[in-house]
């Protein structure tokens, strides 16, 4: 008496996979190398828009930084003659008060 165990077994063995089998499993390797190849694209695009985005706002700061300008120091000399001067309550539109 043979083990049916041992029986199924080598039945399974002299079977020959069904064709769409194969196929089934080429269709999911492929599809996982696709999928492979889409996240390194997708990755490789994103490092490079950031990189782009960090230089953009690095030159975009160094624009901001060179349009400012700061005074000079000449220009913030006046050179006043005390002597000379007059009072400024002339170049107002209301009346000097004197003490009266």
């Amino acid at each position: 008496m043979k083990n049916p165990l041992n029986e199924y077994i080598e039945k399974q063995k002299n079977e020959s996979p069904s064709p769409f089998f194969v196929k089934r499993i080429v269709l999911n390797i492929n599809e996982i190398e696709k999928q492979e190849e889409r996240r390194l694209k997708t990755t490789l695009w994103r490092s490079i828009v950031v990189a782009a985005s960090f230089a953009a706002v690095v030159m975009m700061g160094v624009a901001l930084g060179n349009s400012y300008q700061t005074k000079t120091p000449e220009q913030d000399v006046l050179l006043i003659d005390d002597r000379y001067m007059e009072h400024l309550y002339i170049f107002q539109n209301t009346k000097a008060t004197t003490n009266e």
